[in-house]
C-alpha cells in the first residue's frame, strides 16, 4: 500500500521523508545508516526497474565519487535489515554488474521465495526441518543434527529452508561456521561466528544488549562491538569467571533472545568442531526451561569415525535421550537427477543422458551440479528430437571420473583474474572476507569485491554471507564457498612460494585490521604466520592463543595450541642447528621456556633450561635479548618464591641500560625490580 508520504511492502513500513524517514516492520524501527536508506529509498521509489549504479551515485550522492564497494555495502546493509538473501531476494535484485532492481510493488503482497538453481528432491527433508521449527516456535527447543555425506546437499537444504523462514515472518537466525584445522579447533569458534553475525545485524543494537546483561563473557570475545573503555570493564567483570558459568551464560543470553522473536543457530561442519562447541550445545539440549529455540548443527557421519571425533558419541547419546533430533540426507534417487537435468537444461532429458549423469554422480548432488555445467561448458548436449541428449563424442568418454578432478577441469576453465581471486580466498578459508583477499593479491578492493558477487550471482563457486566489520573499522563482503571441497582444490593447487605469500599478506593484514584485538583470532594468525614461514610469530600467536582458550576456560584448546607452538619451535631448533641461523636463537629458546609453563601440567626444571639456554646465546649477541630473557627467568624464580635470587639476577642487567627507559621490556623490568624489592 502506497501513500504520499510512506510505502508498505511485505511486514515492512518505509516512510518517504528524506530527513527523517524510518524503516518499520510493525511497531519496531528496524535501523539503518542515512545512506542505506536513502538508497533503499531510492529502489523502492522506482519498484521493478533496474536502477543504474551511476543513477545511484547521482541520485543519493548527488554525483560525489563514490566506490562500487560502498553501494554494495550499502546494499548490503538494506538486505540484513530486511532478512534478504543475494542469492534468493525477494526484495534487492543484483542485476549482473549493471545495477539493482527492487522486486516489491508496494501493494504488500510478497512474492515466495525465487531460487535460481534448480533444486529437486528435497521437499521432504525441508518439510521435516519446518515442522521441528514449529514446535521450536511454540516453545519447545530443537537440537537438530543433519547429516550426510560430502557433497550430498545439506548446504542447499539450509538454504531454502532459511529462504523459506524467513519469507513466512519474524524469526531470528544466526549461522557458524567450523573451519577444517590441524590440531585443535578454536573454542566456542561457529558459536562466536553466528554471535557475531547476529551482532552485526538489523537488530544488532538488540543482540548487544543482552549479551551486555547475560553473556559479558561472549560479549568481550566478539571484535568491534564494544568501545575500548567498555571493552576493558567488561574484561575486568568477567576475570576469573569459570568455564560452568561461560556455558550458563550463553544458555540464558539465547533463550532471552527468543522472548520475542523464534531463534535459529545454525552451526556447519561440526565435524570439525571443538570440544568446548560440543558441551555447549549438550548444556542447550539439556535445559528444562521452554525456549523459542532452534540449534541446527550439520556434519560429515564419515569425518567423525575417520577423526573419532567426539560428535558422534554425542549425537548418539542426545538422540538416544530425545533431547535432540537427526536427519540424514542421502543421494538423490534416479527420478530426482533426470528432474535436476530437465529443470537445469530447460527440457526433456532423453533415457540415455539421464542415465549417464545418474550412473557417474550416483545421486551425489555437488558431483551432479558440476557435471551437468561441465557437460554444457564443453557442449557436449544438444537437442534432439525435443529432447536433451548426449552427443557422440570421444570427449563424453574422457570425462573426469572422480568429483574432485571434475571440480579442477571447471576451475581450470575461469578466466585467470577469477581464478587468481578465488586462490585467495582460498588461502583465507571456506568463509571470506574481501580486504583479507585484496591484501593477498596487492589489489583493489572493489576489483575483487566485484567478481565475488558476480560469482554469487550466478550461484557458481561463491555464496553471500553479508558483511564484514573489523575492529578498525573495515568493512567489505563477505562470501563462503559453496562447498569445502572448492576451497580444497584451489587450496592444493597453489604452488609452495605462492602460498607462502597469500598467507604472509593475509595475516599481516588480518593483523592490523584486529588491531588491539589480535588475540581474538590468535589461532587463525598463528595458521597464515607458520604457513608463510614466519615461525617465530607463528610462536608468538600460538602462545596468545593458547592464552585466549584458557580466558574462555577451554583448557583442553589451550594445552592444544601451547603444543602446536613448541612443535613450530621445534622446527625452528633443527633450522637454527642445520643452518647456523642464531640471530633468533634466543627467542625460540625464551618463548619454549614461557610455553611449557603455560601447560596445564608446567614442566618448571625444562622451562628454566630453556631460559637459561636462551640468555646463555643472548649474550653474544643483544643485550636487548638476554634482558628479556632476564625478565622470564625472574618472574619465575619469583613465584616460587625466591626474590631475593631474581632481584639480584636481574638488576645488573637493568643498569646496564643507560637510554631507551621507554622500552616495554625496560618498563617492565623496572615494575619487577620493585616488586621483589618489596618483597
Amino acid at each position: 500500500m502506497e501513500s504520499e508520504h510512506r510505502i508498505t511492502f511485505g511486514p515492512f513500513c518505509l516512510e518517504l521523508e528524506a530527513t527523517h524517514g524510518r524503516l518499520w516492520r510493525g511497531e519496531h524501527i528496524i535501523a539503518l545508516r542515512p545512506r542505506s536508506l536513502a538508497v533503499l529509498r531510492y529502489l523502492v521509489k522506482h519498484a521493478g526497474s533496474l536502477v543504474t549504479k551511476a543513477e545511484l551515485r547521482q541520485q543519493v550522492w548527488t554525483g560525489t565519487h563514490v566506490t562500487d564497494t560502498v553501494l554494495r555495502v550499502c546494499v548490503r546493509d538494506i538486505r540484513a535489515a530486511l532478512g534478504d538473501e543475494a542469492a534468493a531476494p525477494q526484495y534487492v535484485e543484483t542485476v549482473g554488474q549493471q545495477g539493482y532492481r527492487f522486486l516489491v510493488q508496494g501493494d504488500g503482497n510478497v512474492s515466495p521465495p525465487v531460487i535460481a538453481g534448480p533444486i529437486v528432491g528435497r521437499q521432504r527433508e525441508v518439510d521435516t526441518l519446518e515442522g521441528w521449527f514449529q514446535r521450536a516456535a511454540r516453545g519447545e527447543r530443537q537440537l537438530v543434527f543433519l547429516s550426510g555425506d560430502a557433497g550430498v546437499g545439506k548446504t542447499t537444504v539450509l538454504d531454502l529452508w532459511l529462504a523459506r523462514l524467513v519469507a513466512g515472518g519474524a524469526v531470528r537466525s544466526g549461522r557458524g561456521q567450523c573451519t577444517e584445522h590441524y590440531g585443535e579447533a578454536e573454542p566456542y569458534l561457529p558459536l562466536l561466528d553466528a554471535l557475531g553475525r547476529l551482532s552485526h545485524g538489523p537488530q544488532g543494537q538488540e543482540i548487544v544488549a543482552v549479551l551486555r546483561r547475560y553473556a559479558p563473557m561472549w560479549l568481550v570475545q566478539l571484535p568491534g562491538l564494544l568501545d575500548d573503555a567498555e571493552l576493558e570493564r567488561v574484561q575486568r567483570q568477567v576475570q576469573g569467571a569459570t568455564r560452568a558459568r561461560m556455558i550458563r551464560e550463553l544458555a540464558e543470553a539465547l533463550e532471552m533472545l527468543t522472548a520475542d522473536t523464534p531463534l535459529v543457530v545454525v552451526l556447519e561442519d561440526l565435524h570439525w568442531s571443538d570440544l568446548s562447541t560440543l558441551e555447549c550445545l549438550a548444556t542447550l539440549a539439556q535445559r528444562p526451561a521452554p525456549a523459542r529455540l532452534l540449534v541446527l548443527g550439520t556434519y560429515r557421519p564419515v569425518e567423525t569415525i575417520l577423526r573419532a571425533h567426539p560428535l558422534r558419541g554425542l549425537v548418539q547419546e542426545l538422540v538416544g535421550r530425545g533431547q535432540a533430533r537427526a536427519l540424514r540426507l542421502e543421494f538423490l534417487p534416479a527420478e530426482a537427477v533426470t528432474a535436476y537435468v530437465a529443470r537445469r537444461l530447460g527440457g526433456p532429458v532423453a533415457p540415455l543422458l539421464a542415465a549417464f549423469v545418474h550412473a557417474r554422480t550416483d545421486g551425489n548432488a555437488l558431483f551432479l551440479v558440476n557435471l551437468v555445467a561441465h557437460l554444457v561448458q564443453q557442449g557436449l548436449v544438444r537437442r534432439q528430437a525435443g529432447q536433451w541428449t548426449l552427443r557422440e563424442s570421444a570427449a563424453v568418454h574422457e570425462l573426469p571420473a572422480g568429483l574432485r578432478q571434475l571440480v579442477l577441469r571447471r576451475i581450470e576453465a575461469l578466466a585467470p583474474e577469477v581464478r587468481r581471486v578465488l586462490e585467495a580466498a582460498s588461502v583465507v578459508g571456506v568463509t571470506f572476507a574481501v580486504p583479507a583477499v585484496a591484501a593477498g593479491l596487492e589489489a583493489a578492493g572493489g576489483a575483487v569485491e566485484a567478481i565475488c558477487e558476480a560469482l554469487a550471482a550466478q550461484e557458481h563457486l561463491l555464496a553471500d554471507s553479508g558483511l564484514s566489520v573489523w575492529p578498525d573499522g573495515t568493512q567489505g563482503g563477505s562470501y563462503r564457498f559453496r562447498h569445502a571441497l572448492y576451497q580444497q582444490v584451489l587450496y592444493e593447487q597453489l604452488g609452495a612460494t605462492r602460498r607462502a605469500q597469500l598467507h604472509g599478506r593475509i595475516g599481516a593484514r588480518l593483523a592490523a585490521g584486529y588491531r588491539g584485538q589480535a588475540g581474538d583470532i590468535a589461532a587463525t594468525l598463528a595458521l597464515h604466520a607458520e604457513r608463510g614461514g614466519e615461525a617465530q610469530q607463528a610462536v608468538q600467536y600460538w602462545q596468545q592463543a593458547g592464552e585466549q582458550a584458557a580466558r574462555r576456560n577451554a583448557y583442553h584448546e589451550a594445552a592444544a595450541y601451547l603444543t602446536k607452538g613448541l612443535a613450530v619451535l621445534a622446527e625452528a631448533t633443527t633450522l637454527i642447528a642445520t643452518a647456523e641461523e642464531r640471530w633468533w636463537e634466543p627467542e625460540v629458546y625464551r618463548l619454549q621456556g614461557a610455553l611449557l609453563l603455560q601447560l596445564p601440567q608446567p614442566d618448571i626444571p625444562q622451562a628454566e633450561a630453556c631460559f637459561h639456554q636462551a640468555l646463555a646465546v643472548a649474550r653474544a649477541q643483544q643485550k636487548a635479548l638476554e634482558l628479556r630473557a632476564a625478565l622470564n627467568l625472574s618472574r619465575l624464580w619469583q613465584q616460587q618464591g625466591q626474590q631475593d635470587a631474581a632481584r639480584q639476577f636481574l638488576a645488573p642487567i637493568y643498569t646496564w641500560f643507560t637510554e631507551g627507559f621507554a622500552a616495554p621490556d625496560l618498563q617492565e623490568a623496572k615494575v619487577l625490580l620493585e616488586a621483589l624489592s618489596r618483597g
